[in-house]
């Protein structure tokens, strides 16, 4: 079995297959993702999967949190959320937002167990909210003043929170009290994306072109960095851990596999593997870590299959009958049915993995460009940094 990259942590995807004795049970699960040919159920989480023989908890639950931050407790057990969430809740701009920070939002992302947001401003600030009150609840400063933060990230227990920015640091913080503990510095660029692959180590992207390994104890680089030939919008590992994907500004999707991170796409390029003729924005990675979906400013939105490394699923963009705007940032549903799509002139398009039909289409009231955009561990919210100063959020109905 390929050696994980994420090889110090607890969490990963595992596979259970279906059997006649325990398929009746397996019924009410609100799958992850199933595939009919090889018969097999995936779920994030197993310390906490009732499918899992060595599983010690209890099936059935009285709140979320006897679920896992990945699941919701509904009517009494864990389930994965299918719903869509297309309830308009808000934006942050009814709360006096713009007379705190003049700084755009340019990434958001939901504490999993508490009713907290959190933020990455352009004038150097993080901020967290409480949610679905969208009040400013903590004001984050450390990052230099002016600069813009690009990317935040939790770890897997969500005590520690990262920041990236283009003062070419990272900055760790407690979670949720907001006391700095950490800055990593030995990027020459602003930081486009930070990712958790333990609770105490970290994989970033730069605008110089690589991609770095930090151990946040001792502050400095584990292995040597990763370089390619072009700027590095985005950069996510793969639930498993066993997979890191990054996308450039010249279209090129790159692969690198298990703990020795072997290139699996040797010379990225225009035209080759898994690369798009234009700048690709963000990436999303579906829950069992084989499929990637990619958001390119040319709106040719693709689910590609990263074992055959073709194209799966193509989103009709002729759904969207002629609205306007390029993907900004993607992000897949936990539930693993949906992608959702930001755009740069503030509508959020919600897509079917499976057929690349358009399930539907948001729209922030107040707000315009929306460059990240990510949904609640338990699928049942999605958050949107609406560029301007102002965060849109959506609830299931």
């Amino acid at each position: 079995m390929q050696e994980s990259i994420r090889n110090m942590t607890q969490y990963e995807i595992r596979c259970y297959r279906f059997t006649p004795w325990n398929y009746l049970s397996c019924l009410w699960v609100l799958v992850a993702s199933l595939t009919v040919a090889g018969c097999y159920l995936e779920l994030p989480l197993p310390r906490t999967n009732p499918l899992d023989p060595k599983f010690t908890g209890a099936a059935t639950c009285k709140s979320d949190t006897d679920c896992g931050s990945k699941k919701a407790c509904r009517k009494g057990q864990c389930q994965v959320s299918v719903c869509v969430p297309s309830q308009y809740i808000g934006s942050t701009l009814n709360n006096n937002f713009a007379n705190i920070s003049d700084g755009d939002v340019l990434d958001v992302l939901f504490h999993p167990t508490k009713p907290l947001l959190v933020s990455a401003s352009a004038n150097g600030t993080v901020k967290i909210w409480s949610q679905p009150s969208l009040k400013l609840t903590r004001i984050l400063v450390g990052h230099e003043q002016g600069t813009r933060v690009l990317s935040l990230a939790l770890n897997e227990d969500a005590t520690l929170l990262a920041s990236g920015a283009d003062d070419n640091t990272i900055r760790i913080w407690e979670s949720p009290g907001g006391k700095e503990v950490a800055v990593l510095k030995g990027h020459t660029g602003g930081v486009t994306s930070v990712n958790w692959f333990s609770s105490k180590h970290i994989i970033s992207s730069s605008f110089d072109k690589t991609i770095r390994f930090w151990d946040i104890n001792t502050k400095k680089e584990t292995r040597a960095s990763l370089t390619v030939k072009s700027v590095i919008l985005s950069a996510k590992l793969n639930p498993a851990g066993s997979m890191l994907a990054a996308s450039t500004q010249r279209g090129e999707i790159f692969l690198w596999q298990g703990s020795e991170l072997k290139p699996i796409i040797p010379d990225a390029g225009a035209g080759q593997g898994l690369s798009h003729p234009t700048a690709v924005y963000d990436i999303s990675w579906s829950l069992d870590g084989k499929r990637l979906v990619t958001a390119p400013d040319d709106g040719g939105i693709i689910v590609w299959d990263v074992t055959t490394l073709k194209e799966a699923v193509r989103m009709r963009t002729s759904d969207l009958k002629g609205a306007q705007g390029h993907p900004v940032g993607v992000d897949w549903s936990p539930n693993g049915l949906h992608a959702a799509v930001s755009n740069s002139t503030g509508r959020i398009d919600i897509w079917n993995t499976q057929t690349g039909a358009l399930v539907t289409m948001l729209k922030d009231r107040e707000t315009g460009n929306m460059p990240r955009l990510r949904y609640h561990p338990d699928g049942r919210s999605l958050a949107a940094a609406a560029g301007g100063t102002s965060i849109g959020l959506w609830k299931c109905p």
